[in-house]
């Protein structure tokens, strides 16, 4: 996190707050945590942008259980003038990833990374990575191994893409 930058946790159960607020401490940092749930009328990102007066997001990072379509359209107004900057949402359907890309790219949104649900994650959840059209891309031509990839992969071949991805990254101070 950058000096001076604030920085929002959304959460609607109370151990998980609990557990933010502790690996919070643990590591020195400092939040707002607000106890809500994200969707339509409930927590917007649109309507807390103009609550608070902030003009953009840095990043928006949503893992929210199946409710990543309310919340992007609760964020329509912040997408369509390109307040944030980045966004990284977990996935949890096919379908659903397939429309978090789908919506994000309607905004202008540029997809630097997305691992499918079905065969590419390599955790439980899908996951997308978007930019702003107005901000630097942060990774170019950047496509992580997937599960099923990896699963057909001699170590070699991951060696390969480990260099291919530092060789793609771009580290930002």
């Amino acid at each position: 996190m950058r000096p001076g930058s604030s920085v929002y946790l959304i959460e609607p159960d109370t151990s998980n707050i609990q557990a933010g607020q502790y690996n919070f401490l643990q590591n020195n940092y400092q939040g707002e945590f607000i106890q809500e749930f994200v969707g339509q009328g409930h927590f917007e990102v649109d309507t807390f942008l103009k609550a608070r007066k902030l003009s953009s997001l840095d990043v928006l990072h949503a893992d929210i259980q199946g409710y990543e379509i309310e919340m992007l359209n609760g964020s329509s107004d912040a997408l369509s003038k390109k307040l944030i900057n980045y966004i990284f949402v977990s996935t949890h359907s096919q379908s659903l990833h397939a429309d978090v890309i789908n919506l994000l790219g309607l905004f202008g949104y540029r997809i630097e990374v997305a691992a499918n649900f079905d065969s590419d994650t390599t955790s439980y959840d899908g996951f997308v990575f978007a930019s702003s059209p107005l901000v630097e891309a942060l990774f170019e031509h950047f496509k992580p191994l997937g599960r099923e990839q990896i699963s057909k992969s001699q170590p070699i071949d991951t060696v390969h893409v480990l260099q291919k991805t530092l060789n793609a990254t771009r580290v930002k101070p």
